[in-house]
């Protein structure tokens, strides 16, 4: 057998090589976004530079702090204000981006150091309590004096300097936000990520307002006369919440808008960068023709003059490098084309050339691809196959019992799940089975499932060999072996024979023989040769019976005819009442009705084998009793002998010659008892013992009636 174990490795070798390259073609034509062959960056810059940049802008925020706080101290309120005409930060404002800026900042260079992520978090907190005490102050009057003990117990600084005033609601509310932003981004749930984004937009467009405010000196933009906001705490919020965003990375909105190397996106960052050099221009050429003494209106008139020139220059080098941009995408999206026609061309070619057979679905299910080995094993023409769901193919190849409606839904369901879910105990094993082709054929099939994961989900694929001769092949061979096991039994039951059985006989009548040469009396030789006749007969009944038992071992099934088991029995009866006479007993038949079965004359032999026995082995009883009843649908016959009996511990193994473990235990040993069982199986029958409840055994034949016997006596009753 390590014949069949070398073919099931060699056809798991086998199809693991026709796998792997139908999976690299599938993968080359169709695209996977698991195993691509080569993965392009989905952004215009390296994902790592966003954390570059988050780190860049908290550590800015960090300095812009810094240098107010030391501005403050310093008396340098330039430094406050970042300029003399712009209001100055508040010193519990600076120090609130100090600690923002700076613990994220350690937060994003050690993420998985855990005092980095309780520092963040305790920071936060920290600031949206003392943002939620000067949001009630505003709009209470409830000072929980917050700020002056920031300012004096830790900055040391005098609250009388820049007049300890609450903050603008405007800068508590993006304190809020913000810190709100940094907390979800510490869950890295995506969910609370895309909130926390959302939260740092809404104050980067706030304060982008305050700043435009300030480049157009338009106070009503940044506070106006009510509370406003400082020119470092409007460039501090952006630099933050443009590192938090930084933080969430490129694929989340609205980075995800901005990030992509597609045309569309290019022309969307140049554009938002044309109108944003436009604005800063504008706004720095005017604050410069404001301070000359000039008409208003031929200020404006020059300011929009010298931006648009600038924005010329601009939008000039910019064309140049989206013309270069496009035209590179032309030249390789026709090398892209190119290499796929190539290697769909190739593909198809393997595929084709295939001696296995190659199927593969679209997302939905649906055959795209039929190869021509798969035409051949099926017998379903390609046009046929694709273009309609694989559950309905399968279902057209299911041989006839089970084409039934359950099993159509339960294959399409199976499919579906496959699909959907990319799971199944099918998956990548080879599993055998039997398919039914349109011209009526069976044909048996191995078949190995696989999935190809694309961007849309999954694409089935399957493998599929046709095994009919090799499974014929395994089992002529499993045949033949039992065959060969049948016959070194039979062999070993001839040599018990020759050994136990036929040399016992022949080893008497040379006793004898032995004895006649010495003894002179002849009225004692005709005793001897009587045993010699004896020892001789059996001698031949035991080569008969190993005769007839080896040809009737084998026999699958026997011609019927219909015989009458009275008549049979009534032959048997009397041809063995010589026999029993002689030793003193008598054969006593009391069936008295026909009794009519399909059967076969070698029949005969197992009630002859029965009441031989019991003349042999029981004669010490001195009657044998044959009798019969209707046991329904068989004929149920009794053989009974008044002898010793048989014990409980034979009764299963008396019918078994291989099973036998003492001949001499055993009486009616040989293989009369063996010979009976066969024909009584080639009947349809069955046969075994029981204990006669007086004393002896009871050996038990059933045999089916005939047919149209049982249906006569059915018409006869029905008619009386």
């Amino acid at each position: 057998m390590d014949g069949f174990k070398y073919t099931k490795v060699y056809t798991k070798y086998t199809y693991g090589i026709t796998l792997i390259l139908v999976r690299f073609k599938i993968t080359r034509q169709y695209g996977s976004s698991s195993t691509p062959i080569t993965k392009p960056s989905n952004y215009f810059m390296p994902e790592d530079n966003f954390n570059r940049i988050a780190l860049v802008c908290s550590a800015i925020v960090a300095v812009l702090g810094i240098l107010v706080i030391t501005g403050w101290e310093t008396d340098m309120h330039n430094l406050a204000s970042l300029g003399s005409n712009s209001i100055p930060q508040a010193p519990a404002s600076a120090l609130a981006f100090i600690l923002l800026g700076g613990t994220w900042f350690f937060y994003l260079h050690k993420p998985s150091r855990r005092l980095a992520r309780m520092s963040v978090l305790a920071t936060v907190l920290f600031i949206l309590l003392a943002a939620l005490l000067n949001l009630i102050r505003f709009f209470t009057g409830v000072n929980a004096i917050i700020e002056e003990f920031l300012i004096s117990r830790i900055l040391s600084l005098d609250p009388g300097i820049y007049g300890a005033d609450p903050m603008s609601p405007v800068t508590a509310i993006s304190f809020l936000l913000s810190c709100a932003a940094m907390m979800l981004l510490l869950t890295h749930v995506r969910r609370a990520t895309g909130l926390s984004i959302g939260f740092a937009s809404i104050v980067i467009l706030v304060n982008l307002v305050v700043l435009l405010g300030y480049s157009y000196g338009t106070p009503l933009l940044y506070g106006g006369e009510i509370r406003p906001v400082s020119l470092p705490t409007g460039i501090s919020f952006v630099f933050l919440t443009v590192g938090l965003i930084a933080t969430a990375g490129p694929g989340h909105f609205p980075l995800r808008l901005f990030v992509s190397p597609s045309i569309r996106v290019l022309l969307l960052r140049y554009f938002l960068l044309v109108i944003l050099i436009f604005v800063l221009a504008h706004a720095v050429i005017y604050n410069l023709f404001s301070q000359l003494i000039i008409n208003a209106a031929l200020r404006t008139a020059l300011a929009v003059l010298v931006s648009v020139a600038v924005n010329s220059i601009v939008v000039l080098q910019l064309s140049q490098l989206i013309s270069g941009t496009i035209e590179r995408d032309k030249a390789e999206r026709k090398l892209v084309e190119k290499a796929l026609l190539d290697s769909e061309e190739k593909f198809r070619s393997i595929v084709e050339q295939s001696g296995d057979g190659i199927v593969l679905t679209d997302e939905q299910g649906i055959v795209i691809e039929w190869n021509r080995a798969e035409e051949q094993i099926i017998g379903i023409k390609r046009a046929e196959a694709v273009g309609r769901p694989i559950w309905d193919v399968q279902f057209q190849m299911s041989p006839l019992k089970k084409k039934t409606p359950e099993a159509y839904e339960k294959l399409k369901a199976n499919m579906l799940e496959l699909i959907m879910t990319g799971r199944s105990q099918w998956l990548n094993q080879l599993w055998e089975n039997d398919i039914q082709r349109p011209d009526g054929t069976r044909r048996s099939v191995q078949v190995l499932i696989f999935l190809v994961k694309t961007s849309k989900g999954w694409k089935v694929g399957s493998i599929s060999r046709d095994i009919t001769e090799r499974k014929q092949t395994e089992e002529a061979i499993k045949r033949y072996a039992r065959e060969l096991e049948e016959s070194n039994r039979m062999k070993e039951l001839f040599i018990d024979i020759m050994h136990h059985d036929l040399i016992n006989p022949l080893t008497v009548a040379s006793g004898y023989i032995q004895l006649l040469q010495e003894e002179q009396m002849y009225s004692k030789k005709n005793a001897y040769l009587e045993r010699i006749e004896k020892s001789l007969v059996r001698a031949h009944e035991l080569i008969e019976n190993a005769t007839m038992f080896s040809k009737i071992k084998s026999l699958e099934s026997i011609d019927f005819e219909t015989i009458d088991l009275k008549e049979v029995i009534k032959r048997v009866v009397e041809s063995f009442a010589l026999l029993a006479s002689r030793s003193g007993m008598v054969i006593q038949n009391n069936i008295t009705y026909s009794m009519l079965v399909s059967g076969n004359k070698m029949i005969e032999d197992v009630f002859a084998n029965l009441i031989s026995n019991a003349v042999k082995y029981a004669p010490e009883g001195k009657r044998i009793i044959v009798d019969s009843m209707d046991a329904g649908e068989f004929w149920r016959i009794r053989v009974l002998d008044f002898g010793e009996g048989i014990r409980d511990v034979d009764k299963s193994r008396i019918f078994d010659r291989f099973l036998r473990a003492e001949k001499n235990g055993v009486k009616g040993s040989g293989l009369g008892l063996a010979i009976a069982e066969r024909i009584v199986e080639l009947h349809k029958g069955r046969i075994w013992v029981e204990d006669n409840p007086g004393c002896g055994a009871v050996f038990v034949v059933e045999i089916p009636k005939n047919v149209e016997d049982v249906k006569n006596k059915v018409v006869q009753f029905m008619g009386s």
